[in-house]
């Protein structure tokens, strides 16, 4: 497996703040400079400001049209703000998210918590706080997109809003857009690579390692076909073993056998070990000394999982 063939599902990017404390215009920055980003346009049933563009901004839609989304599971998330309904699709985030594209939204607190309860392990949430109130009020009007009723309805409700900022993953104070825009992106560079996120990072691993371990598969395959004993370091200890069978369990390679007991060893009986994590490993001139108990109960299960190797399916 190579590098190339690590890939992860995409990022779905939530920026929330109180009204007026920069989350569009981070979020607008954040699409333009990073070509792997996309916006999520939300629908809403509120009027189309002289500045805005259907379908870029918002999909504005009929509150009958909204309702019905609702109804069919069509939103991710929806919520009643200032007496205007808003929701994001759901088609076509699930789309990119599978795709491994990225997608950023702004939405409010109550989206977000919907969406934690639908797609946390996808969701990643910044909060963006206002340098001071009266610096957001400036903003909120300086921004002329509301009467002045309007904004002390948003100046009165950004204390409450602001209460959630416990509920998201990263919060920082928006004293400068540009810099706000930066802290984004370093947010947005760490969470594409978290281990969680990288789909066939244990395979490339598994196999990294065990570039150099190419004459254990040998000796294994040999143990097994003359049930022969092997003497091994896991985890820093000995141990000597049976080899029974091994193969890929969810993308580690493992080994099925069956330890004795011995000075420093633990109990025998059936034991899985990661191949990976063995540091040495010596095939002995020696069998099973006795009769030992077949697989059974949980061990069959295991092997069901294995892609056998050589003719190891002789107990």
């Amino acid at each position: 497996m190579s590098e190339r063939e690590i890939t992860r599902r995409g990022i779905l990017l939530v920026l929330s703040s109180p009204s007026g404390a920069g989350k569009t215009t981070i979020t607008r920055e954040l699409v333009q400079r990073d070509p792997l980003l996309d916006v999520s346009v939300s629908v809403t049933t509120r009027a189309r400001r002289s500045s805005e563009s259907d379908g870029k901004h918002y999909h504005f839609i009929t509150r009958q049209r909204f309702d019905a989304m609702v109804a069919r599971g069509d939103l991710l998330e929806h919520a009643s703000v200032f007496g205007h309904f808003y929701g994001t699709p759901r088609a076509p985030v699930e789309a990119a998210l599978a795709s491994g594209r990225d997608i950023v939204s702004d939405i409010d607190w109550q989206g977000t918590q919907q969406l934690k309860q639908g797609i946390r392990a996808d969701l990643v949430s910044v909060f963006v706080l206002p340098p001071s109130m009266a610096a957001l009020e400036q903003r909120l009007k300086t921004r002329a997109q509301d009467n002045d009723d309007v904004v002390q309805a948003r100046m009165a409700k950004s204390a409450d809003e602001m209460s959630h900022w416990p509920e998201y993953d990263y919060v920082f104070i928006n004293h400068d857009i540009e810099q706000s825009v930066e802290q984004v992106q370093a947010i947005l560079t760490a969470e594409r690579v978290r281990r969680e996120r990288l789909l066939g990072l244990a395979e490339f691993v598994n196999r990294l390692r065990g570039e150099n371990q190419a004459p254990w598969h040998d000796l294994l395959l040999t143990a097994i076909r003359e049930k022969r004993l092997v003497r091994f370091v896991f985890h820093g200890k000995q141990r000597v073993a049976e080899p029974h069978d091994y193969g890929t369990q969810k993308g580690i390679d493992r080994l099925f056998a069956y330890q004795l007991a011995g000075a420093g060893n633990a109990a025998h009986g059936w034991r899985l070990f990661g191949v990976g994590e063995i540091s040495a490993l010596e095939l002995l001139t020696d069998t099973f000394p006795g009769t030992r108990p077949s697989p059974s109960g949980k061990h069959q299960e295991w092997e069901r999982i294995y892609a056998r190797v050589g003719d190891s399916a002789a107990a």
